[in-house]
C-alpha cells in the first residue's frame, strides 16, 4: 500500500483550531526528504491575522509533520497517529518550558 493510501485510510485525530489564522512563504528546505519523519523548513510569515504572533515579513523555522513522510515502511503503524503523538508531545514540553 503506498504512503498516500495508507495516510486516507487512517485519518489524523481531531483537533482545536485556535484563533490565528496565517499564511507561510517557504524560503529554504533545512532538513526534510525522504527519510526524515518531520521537515523543516525557513519560511515567511505573510497574510497575517493574528494579533499575537509576529508581524507579517517575519522569518520564521516552521517543522511540520508530514505523515506521508512517515518512515514505516513495512506499514504496521498508523502515521497520522504516530506524526500526531510526536507533535503532541513536543508542542507539550515547549508549553512546559516556556516559564524558563
Amino acid at each position: 500500500m503506498s504512503p498516500v493510501e495508507r495516510c486516507l485510510q487512517r485519518p489524523p485525530l481531531p483537533g482545536n483550531k485556535g484563533n490565528d489564522a496565517v499564511s507561510l512563504e517557504v524560503l529554504k528546505l533545512l532538513k526534510g526528504g525522504d527519510g526524515h519523519n518531520l521537515q523543516v523548513f525557513t519560511v515567511r510569515l505573510i497574510a497575517l491575522n493574528s494579533q499575537t504572533l509576529p508581524k507579517d515579513g517575519t522569518e520564521l523555522v516552521a517543522k511540520i509533520y508530514d505523515p506521508l513522510y512517515f518512515d514505516d515502511e513495512e506499514g504496521y503503524l498508523n502515521p497520522f497517529l504516530c506524526m500526531d503523538k510526536h507533535y503532541t508531545h513536543e508542542a507539550n514540553a515547549y508549553e512546559a518550558l516556556a516559564e524558563f
